[in-house]
């Protein structure tokens, strides 16, 4: 038997498929090309309460609190508040999820010979860390989950992308040089659980001690500040030439 892909493999398609068992009127959404500002009116317009659905802002914090899709959102203001940070960052990290998967996907389907990468047969999602605006919500959201189950878009990934994915994609975590990772504990479009990831391959592998990995308490993606990129290019440099590893 083909051993199974997890979905967090394709943050993004996790996030497609959970979008279309989350809402009750999904959004039609078209490959955007270069236009990311065709991917948010959908987007928007599904979690905007209305009429006929005024709690359409669930499906959001359903699939934000989904441990296989987890969204980052820069934890200040309430997320029950459109106007602050944390809901306007959650948006836009489901938008940055969605553009990404559609304009990443067709060329991942072009090395497969458009055979599925992504495998979620046997994915049961599951409550992950609850992006909710008050705890009351959270056993609703709990039962949106759950129930998200039985409708869920279903994949199976065929064994020659498997392969090719193993081959290409998929780190040994065999450092022979320093590394040294700087990631936004925010990021939209790379989510942070890609680090513990990482560490966790590179010490199956023995080399922990080419490997420095840096935290950083902000939301956006390589969006840091040139002090930092300085910084960090200097203590790689000195790592380099003294061959010390810093401690952090």
């Amino acid at each position: 038997m083909k051993a199974r892909r997890p979905a967090t493999r394709f943050f993004g398609e996790s996030c497609s498929a959970l979008l279309y068992s989350s809402f009750r009127s999904p959004p039609t959404l078209k490959p955007p090309g270069r236009a990311l500002v065709m991917m948010q009116a959908p987007v928007i317009g599904a979690i905007t309460p209305s009429a006929a659905n005024p709690q359409a802002a669930l499906g959001l914090f359903a699939i934000a609190s989904t441990a296989q899709t987890p969204l980052a959102y820069a934890p200040i203001g309430s997320l029950g508040d459109p106007s602050s940070p944390a809901f306007q960052s959650l948006v836009g990290s489901l938008i940055t999820a969605l553009y990404y998967q559609l304009l990443a996907t067709p060329d991942v389907l072009g090395r497969t010979h458009g055979h599925s990468p992504f495998d979620n047969r046997n994915t049961t999602y599951t409550m992950g860390t609850p992006a909710v605006p008050v705890p009351a919500l959270v056993p609703i959201i709990q039962g949106m989950i759950a129930a998200s189950n039985q409708g869920v878009r279903r994949y199976d990934i065929t064994l020659d992308a498997q392969n090719y994915l193993e081959r290409y994609y998929v780190p040994t975590g065999n450092l022979k040089i320093p590394v040294m990772s700087v990631h936004n504990f925010w990021d939209p479009l790379v989510p942070f659980f890609h680090e513990p990831a990482f560490a966790s391959t590179v010490a199956s592998a023995g080399a922990s001690d080419m490997l420095l990995q840096r935290g950083i308490p902000n939301y956006g993606h390589c969006n840091f500040p040139t002090p930092l990129v300085v910084s960090s290019f200097q203590t790689l440099a000195s790592w380099v030439t003294t061959g010390v590893k810093p401690t952090s």
